[in-house]
């Protein structure tokens, strides 16, 4: 399988940044825009790329966001603080979501638990997460020219219902976000349909249909060449199983969700994932539910 782990230049223009545990995106054409916004802790690493790449994180036109999970938001405070113009262009029910009290707390929790607690005097570029404005809400099917690239919102809920895949026509590239599951370095694909296992299919054979060269996931690595072309597929069949060994789980346990959480939880996590214990429980919880609800 091609992966590619470290930080460099996938096309002319477009950049893998940030870190192999958390996956960005650069856009550097006549206009710069990153996709999605790491955690709250990578604030100076993410400082370090832009400068490399652009000249400073004011350079920065527009950000786009693949969803509002913690870490795929956790820097956007800092963009803003040093470009309040930054134009935000995401799905309209995250427009919603990250200016709710409740998301905004625990958005930050989990990016604090992270750091240890909240960012000390000497961390001037670890800002703590505060909600935002999005200033574009993007329609499904919209393409964002940034000149010489350009980027199409593919709305493909099923991990969340403000999920958009972003499709590069002109590098055959697709960045997910968690829209079509998480491969570890054993190549298992994790999958993610936490909010609704319908809509997530249906949003892997939407991306199925879509010649690729790569594909730019969240956390690991860049899949490249032929593993890219077969990659949606061998998630849409890893996701079918897990779905129905989680319905395998739920008659042995008589339902009791919790107990299938903890099932599941301790085999999958001590199997190595490197995802926080609790957020991996968090997300386990909610595919466990959504499987209950569409086929208990």
């Amino acid at each position: 399988m091609t992966k590619i782990v470290a930080p460099c230049e996938l096309a002319p223009g477009f950049f893998f940044i940030g870190h192999p545990g958390v996956l960005l995106y650069l856009i550097k054409g006549k206009r710069q825009g990153l996709i999605d916004a790491g955690m709250t802790v990578m604030g100076p690493l993410l400082r370090r790329e832009l400068d490399a790449h652009i000249g400073g994180m004011a350079k920065l036109d527009m950000q786009l966001l693949t969803h509002s999970h913690y870490d795929h938001v956790g820097c956007t405070n800092l963009l803003l603080r040093e470009r309040p113009d930054l134009d935000i262009a995401a799905h309209p029910a995250l427009a919603e979501i990250v200016k709710r009290p409740g998301a905004i707390a625990l958005i930050r929790q989990l990016n604090q638990t992270l750091m240890g607690g909240p960012p000390k005097p000497d961390q001037p570029d670890m800002v703590p997460f505060d909600g935002f404005e999005v200033t574009r809400t993007l329609a499904d099917g919209v393409c964002i020219d940034f000149g010489g690239i350009s980027a199409k919102a593919l709305y493909t809920p099923g991990h969340t219902r403000d999920s958009i895949t972003f499709y590069l026509p002109e590098v055959k590239a697709i960045v997910t976000g968690e829209a079509a599951g998480v491969p570890d370095m054993q190549d298992r694909i994790m999958p993610e349909f936490l909010q609704n296992y319908g809509d997530y299919m249906a949003s892997l054979e939407r991306l199925a249909k879509l010649d690729l060269d790569f594909i730019c996931l969240p956390h690991n690595y860049v899949l490249a060449g032929e593993p890219a072309k077969t990659y949606i597929r061998r998630s849409m069949a890893t996701s079918v199983e897990f779905k129905d060994k989680i319905l395998a789980c739920l008659n042995m346990h008589h339902g009791d969700q919790s107990a299938v959480n903890q099932q599941l939880t301790d085999e999958i996590y001590s199997a190595g994932h490197g995802q926080p214990k609790d957020a991996f429980s968090l997300n386990m919880h909610a595919m466990i539910n959504t499987v209950a609800k569409e086929f208990g």
